[in-house]
């Protein structure tokens, strides 16, 4: 494995890349772009909503934490939705206590899928380079 195909592979997870076919009741047919948990402005976020509320260590915090961050950074677009995509739109959607659940499955498949999908390309990739 060629530590460029690697780095290739990485970029575009950071760079954001379209994942469809989510089983998720509700949200047939909708594509989401979507970029990796821990890219690096995940990361700094993450990092700035910690120390606003040092003083609320709890699970509560963190998963909105978590939440705030999926939103902001990982999630870039989407399809299938008759609504355009704005982050707030995304923030009112996860909060829809009929729908926030859902919505959270769907984003926490989706990026699980892109992981998978960047795995499989990498995997594909390695067995079709040739061997120094």
């Amino acid at each position: 494995m060629k530590l460029s195909d690697i780095k290739k592979g990485y970029a575009g997870l950071n760079a954001g890349q379209w994942v469809d076919n989510l089983p998720v009741q509700l949200f047939d047919g909708i594509s989401l772009k979507l970029r990796r948990i821990g890219n690096p402005d995940f990361l700094t976020m993450q990092a700035k909503l910690n120390e606003e509320s040092s003083d609320l260590s709890s699970e509560a915090n963190d998963q909105r934490i978590l939440k705030e961050c999926v939103i902001s950074t990982c999630l870039l677009d989407w399809k299938g939705v008759d609504d355009p995509f704005t982050i707030d739109t995304a923030r009112e959607l996860l909060a829809d206590p009929d729908l926030g659940g859902p919505f959270w499955n769907l984003l926490l498949l989706g990026l699980n899928k892109l992981t998978e999908n960047a795995k499989a390309a990498l995997e594909a990739d390695t067995k079709n380079s040739p061997t120094p």
